[in-house]
Formats: C-alpha cells, structure tokens, sequence
C-alpha cells in the first residue's frame, strides 16, 4: 500500500491555464500486488487504487462547459474578491510497475519503471472568494469535456519505504478538439505504508 504525493504540471498549456506550483496538488493511494519473476531481483507489480488531481490556477480564471471547454476570467458582477480557483479531478487507477530491488525480499534500493490506466469518477471547478466580509467557496461538479480515460509512464526511485516518483501524462487533459491541448505531468514523493 503507497501513498504517493506530488505536484501537477501542464505541458504546452495556454497562458491562461498557468498553475500555482506549490497548490497545485495530487494524492494517490495505491495497493500493489508483487509477482517476483524467477530468482532475479526483478518483479512486476500490477495495482489498483485512486488518484486525486488539484490544479490551482495562478489567475482568477475558470472553465466553461460549452461544446468546447473555454478558460475564462472569473464574473467579477458576482465575485469580487476572488481568493482562488481550481479544477479537480478524480480517478480509479490500474498502475503497472517492473521493480527491480539491490536486496532480496524487495529490500534495498528500489528503481521502478512501468505505467497507468485511469478512468475519472469526478471533476468540479471551485472558486473561493470573500463576499461581505465572509469567506465563501462555489463549487460545480461537471466534465468541462475533460477526457473520461488518463494513460501514462511513471517511474520511482527510493530506498526502503521513501522514494521518488515521477509520471507523464501520453493522453490529454481534454478530449481531443473539445479542450486546450495539454497533457499532466508530476513529480514527487512516496511512503509505502507497508
């Protein structure tokens, strides 16, 4: 079971959809399933679980849900005082992984190397803004037209139970055509719970 945490990019996407780095979060959980190949200090690792994606956008813009998703500033008529807006997404997850460990019974120094399906069970934009001298937040669960399916390699370097990982995303954000063309890319860390 691992948790991986990390922070989401957007590769080649529009100025308007630039993201607050460190706000811009991803929560995974994971339980992979170990399959040692032979007596080497190779195994594969098929998985399940879900993955949770926040990209905070560093302007006060949000996505409409025409026929084609658009990036827009936010009504300021209705939102004076915006503090920030996001647009979530949620998955279920099947990642792959090839281990290879320098110590047997998967001890030691850990490189993996594999990749991930995905399918999104949800997604909402949120703005939150101050009105009157409170804080409010709005928030509307809809598809923006964002791709039902996610794919995409990954890898993890660590020792024991921290390691490092990567994933880039080879599908789109967007469905083909009904989006800005971008795909995730993340970077950061994991802790195998056990």
């Amino acid at each position: 079971l691992v948790l991986d945490f990390g922070t989401n990019l957007l590769q080649d996407a529009p100025g308007d959809m630039n993201l607050k780095l460190w706000t811009s979060r991803s929560i995974d959980i994971y339980y992979f399933y170990p399959i040692p190949l032979g007596e080497s200090k190779f195994s594969f690792h098929p998985g399940i679980g879900l993955g949770y994606e926040k990209y905070s956008f560093s302007r006060n813009v949000t996505l409409t849900d025409a026929d084609s998703t658009q990036i827009v500033e936010v009504d300021r008529s209705v939102y004076q005082t915006v503090n920030k807006t996001l647009l979530a997404t949620n998955y279920i997850d099947i990642p792959l992984e090839f281990r290879f460990y320098t110590k047997e019974d998967y001890r030691g120094l850990m490189v993996a190397v594999g990749g991930k399906v995905g399918r999104r069970i949800g997604s909402y934009t949120k703005i939150k803004y101050e009105q009157a001298g409170a804080s409010k937040t709005d928030k509307f669960s809809r598809d923006y037209n964002l791709n039902p399916w996610r794919y995409g390699l990954q890898a993890r370097l660590g020792f024991r139970g921290i390691q490092l990982n990567g994933y880039y995303g080879l599908s789109e954000l967007f469905e083909k055509g009904k989006g800005p063309v971008t795909n995730n890319i993340k970077v950061g860390l994991t802790i195998a719970l056990f």
